[in-house]
């Protein structure tokens, strides 16, 4: 990540996009001539880029200690939406994220070898991959036994009854045997995205959620740390 983007580990996210915000501003504030008074404040806000920058670079120049130096991949197949959630692509976007996963770099020679934790993104692959052994046991080879991989998913509880089984957007960790080691449900939820509001009423006049999966996604419980393999 860019030094400015260090600024997060202080404000947060929420506060590094408060800075965006008013930095895309400046312009209007500067050329417009019916806002002179607010040209100083406008100014004195420009002064934090700079100094964002300086903080940033100063974060990553660090030294690191041996116990918290880390080897991450984060693959990103960059699938279009059109594409993501059509049953006939899954074959094809699992195996581009093995192929990412394992190619080697000018920084990585040998490819995924070395490297601790491997993150794909949110609903990486449009098919239950827990539920999958065929994937799992594909995990497991890429793995080659090591690491652990970090993946977005969607997630099916275990049916109880004539009640519906719960889907939820999920990050799932396998170990390098193709384990689940680890789950979390998210909570907080994308009305529009993720579950319909007033499903109920809205659903027969046609309306429907961008992700396409029968009916919402249920809610996770709340926040928690993962445990994973290697003490992360």
């Amino acid at each position: 990540m860019g030094p400015v983007a260090q600024v997060a580990s202080v404000t947060g996210m929420t506060g590094l996009t408060l800075l965006i915000l008013l930095l895309a501003g400046l312009p209007l504030v500067l050329l417009s001539p019916s806002l002179r008074r607010e040209r100083w404040l406008a100014l004195a806000l420009l002064a934090l880029l700079p100094a964002g920058w300086g903080f940033g670079a100063w974060q990553l120049a660090l030294p690191k200690t041996p116990d918290t130096e880390l080897s991450l991949r984060i693959v990103q197949p960059n699938v279009p939406q059109s594409d993501k959630w059509r049953s006939e692509n899954a074959r094809m976007i699992f195996d581009r994220l093995q192929e990412l996963s394992l190619a080697p770099t000018a920084d990585r020679p040998a490819g995924l070898a070395g490297i601790d934790y491997l993150i794909w993104p949110e609903s990486a692959v449009p098919f239950l991959i827990d539920e999958s052994p065929v994937a799992r046991d594909e995990i497991a080879r890429m793995l080659n036994g090591k690491g652990v991989l970090l993946t977005g998913s969607i997630r099916r509880e275990a049916q109880s009854g004539d009640t519906p089984a719960r889907v939820f957007n999920s990050i799932i960790a396998f170990d390098g045997r193709g384990d689940v080691v680890a789950r979390y449900d998210k909570w907080r939820l994308v009305p529009g995205g993720e579950f319909l509001p007033f499903e109920w009423l809205l659903e027969p006049l046609g309306f429907r959620k961008v992700v396409t999966v029968p009916g919402s996604f249920a809610a996770g419980p709340g926040p928690q740390t993962l445990q994973l393999p290697g003490g992360l």
